[in-house]
């Protein structure tokens, strides 16, 4: 027989990735909070509790908590980096219906061709749903969405493989966009939930974000022919990256949370000027690595003087 007092197998294990020493010092509120969650919930809201309480246990891992510099970057980057997805999924949603209509079937039934586009739809809805859920608070839901997105691109990419002429020449527009959608999940999944603030300032960021993201991301509508970006869409996403990281390093977050949000359209902005390397693809790339030197200078002076000094 089980011991009523016994906690759920979902909490011990969640408790388990906690460091020891945290987890000897806090398991006690920890599970309490647990319960009172779940008091009403069922097995669903149980999984769910024990996802958030997992994932806070891997912050606390890697130094993403709460009360870390990187914690607070990660919560202000992560409605930026669903803002800037989903931007990109609804612009991306309009050329894809502009180049193939819908729904995507054959004549001749199921063939690759339409197994693909209907990858690309999936993970299209998925963006727009992650925005959605992160415009209503459910940050669950939108980490939960978050997980399948790579998911999803993996799929798309094992079905080109799949063509006759597999992922020659694509190779390095596959590997980016995997990447970046890592990079993108990786944000969502980082934010400490306790930082991730109110309603009314989350959603007023978020449509002061969507809004002008949806312009380099639709700059691809002016070209219905071209599925590839534009070096003109490239451009604008390495500007902004260029420009954030060039003010990062500070005190304060804001300019480290625009870099991080942008980083993963920035890497797949980047794939038509260095694949094939051009001139303008090096000058670029430069430009990027001289900023992020900046950046982590100014960060480690920062922290520096910062330190106080250590008696004699």
């Amino acid at each position: 027989m089980t011991d009523p007092q016994q906690p759920p197998l979902a909490l011990r294990l969640a408790l388990g990735l906690h460091p020891a020493g945290y987890r000897a010092e806090h398991g006690a509120e920890l599970t309490a909070i647990f319960a009172e969650s779940t008091a009403d919930a069922g097995r669903l809201g149980v999984l769910r509790e024990a996802l958030d309480l997992a994932g806070h246990a891997v912050r606390r891992r890697t130094g993403l908590g709460s009360d870390r510099k990187a914690g607070q970057v990660a919560a202000q980057a992560a409605p930026l980096a669903a803002a800037v997805a989903g931007a990109g999924a609804a612009a991306g949603s309009l050329l894809q219906w502009t180049l193939s209509g819908f729904p995507f079937t054959s004549p001749g039934g199921p063939t690759l061709e339409v197994a693909e586009l209907w990858t690309v739809f999936a993970y299209q809805a998925l963006g727009l749903a992650v925005l959605v859920a992160v415009w209503a608070g459910r940050w669950t839901a939108a980490r939960l969405l978050a997980l399948l997105a790579p998911v999803v691109a993996t799929t798309q990419v094992v079905l080109m493989s799949l063509e006759p002429a597999g992922l020659d020449g694509a190779w390095a527009w596959a590997l980016t966009w995997l990447g970046s959608t890592l990079l993108t999940s990786a944000l969502l999944l980082a934010a400490p939930r306790d930082l991730l603030g109110r309603s009314g300032p989350r959603r007023r960021l978020l449509l002061g974000t969507v809004l002008p993201a949806f312009v380099p991301w639709a700059v691809q509508l002016l070209y219905p022919y071209r599925f590839a970006y534009t070096n003109a869409q490239s451009l604008l996403w390495v500007l902004v990256l260029f420009a954030a990281l060039l003010l990062s390093g500070g005190e304060g977050f804001r300019a480290p949370a625009v870099a991080a949000a942008v980083l993963p359209a920035a890497l797949r902005a980047l794939v038509p000027l260095l694949h094939p390397m051009t001139p303008t693809g090096v000058g670029v790339l430069l430009l990027l690595l001289l900023a992020g030197v900046v950046a982590v200078t100014r960060t480690v002076r920062g922290r520096a003087g910062a330190t106080p000094p250590t008696p004699a």
